[in-house]
């Protein structure tokens, strides 16, 4: 059995995000001018990281809880994806977030956390995360890499190219776009489950068949039989699913208090973003010469001068999500290196247009202040973005003075 999907290739910029509250922001964040996602796979790992940020959170700040996990060996309290749910069997595992990719791997996820993630992705399968986790723990493999690939491949159900939709406005539930051969219902060539839980068993009976039959060691070396070179850009495959999931394994992994003196605890502490704070381009600035791409010409970030070496600093406290950097000479001017981070009041936070980004850990505190990246002298400035909770764009200045005294 073996399973065939062609894939994006890497570097093909993602059509506007499927998320409604998220159309503007998408649009803007895809446009030539702001260097923030460099291509389809890279945005969906980011949103998968805030989601999975965002639980972490949750579940630190929570005292009341409706069942305990052990990350690593140490009870810890963990709600359900609704906290008032009774505990379905299955619901509570024990965390595994070491930093390697066998296919013997335990769960790295919980099933409140691939609630949370599905959830924040509109997944049309949200609410399964028992079942994820049910089918890991029944097979032995990490719940983490088929989410990882079913995030990937299209984006957790959402994008509109994928062969799951069905005519009738549902799914065929095969979150691993599994060919038929010679299953007793199909869709367009592709298994028509009857519903997300059989779907979902399925991906994970496959990997675990790479494994078993097949000496497949790796969730890597299986990607290259799930999705073959001849028809895939199968490296840059193997690269995102590895990449998301030490992501989800290091936001686990990462101490939600601090050290002492690390975080000012005042959650309106700020510091500037560069020495001077002198802006080059508002969020409001409109120029067709420039950001023609955007909606309304508009610029819809805000530039801060820099010079060569001169650093950039997080303006509040929060937790790394990614960072990266896009290919120098970038037809569409998609310059630099760039860094997100959750903020402590659960706003993302983009800064483009830099180089030297420090190796942060995605769930890595940030402190206000912390050194993020630095100027370059042919870019002379820093871009950046700031997202609201409900996914819309806001003007960085407003929400940085909003909470300087």
């Amino acid at each position: 059995m073996k399973r065939i999907y062609s894939l994006f290739l890497v570097g093909i910029l993602l059509p506007i995000a499927s998320l409604p509250t998220r159309t503007t922001l998408m649009t803007v964040w895809h446009s030539p001018d702001v260097q923030h996602t460099v291509d389809l796979w890279t945005d969906r790992s980011r949103v998968a990281l805030v989601a999975l940020a965002r639980q972490t959170r949750q579940v630190s700040e929570m005292s009341r809880s409706s069942m305990t996990i052990t990350v690593n060996g140490t009870p810890v309290p963990v709600p359900t994806a609704r906290p008032d749910a009774p505990v379905q069997p299955g619901a509570s595992v024990a965390l595994d977030t070491a930093n390697d990719l066998s296919l013997h791997h335990g769960q790295s996820v919980d099933a409140a956390s691939i609630d949370a993630i599905l959830a924040e992705m509109q997944s049309p399968a949200a609410g399964t995360g028992v079942s994820w986790l049910q089918a890991g723990q029944r097979t032995g493999i990490d719940a983490a890499y088929v989410l990882a690939m079913f995030i990937l491949e299209s984006r957790a159900g959402t994008d509109p190219a994928w062969a799951g939709h069905t005519p009738d406005g549902g799914t065929t539930h095969n979150i691993g776009n599994i060919i038929c051969a010679g299953y007793a219902t199909c869709f367009n060539g592709y298994r028509d489950y009857p519903d997300w839980h059989t779907g979902i068993a399925a991906s994970f009976d496959l990997l675990a068949d790479y494994r078993d039959t097949q000496g497949k060691r790796t969730i890597g070396e299986a990607i290259y039989t799930w999705a073959p070179p001849r028809e895939n850009n199968t490296a840059a495959y193997v690269t995102e699913v590895e990449r998301l999931v030490a992501g989800w394994r290091s936001i686990q992994a990462a101490p939600q208090t601090t050290e002492p003196g690390l975080i000012d605890p005042t959650p309106t502490h700020t510091h500037p973003v560069t020495d001077d704070m002198r802006v080059t381009a508002t969020f409001s600035l409109v120029n067709c010469a420039y950001w023609a791409a955007q909606p309304g010409c508009q610029h819809y970030g805000t530039d801060y001068a820099l010079r060569d070496g001169q650093p950039v600093y997080a303006p509040v406290a929060g937790t790394f999500i990614t960072s990266g950097a896009y290919p120098e000479g970038d037809p569409l001017r998609r310059t630099g290196a760039y860094l997100i981070y959750l903020t402590d009041d659960d706003h993302e936070f983009y800064a483009g247009h830099m180089k030297n980004v420090p190796a942060f850990q995605p769930g890595q505190r940030m402190h206000a202040g912390a050194v993020i990246g630095y100027g370059r002298g042919d870019l002379a400035h820093t871009h950046i973005q700031v997202i609201t909770p409900d996914g819309t764009l806001t003007d960085f200045e407003s929400y940085y003075h909003t909470r300087t005294p």
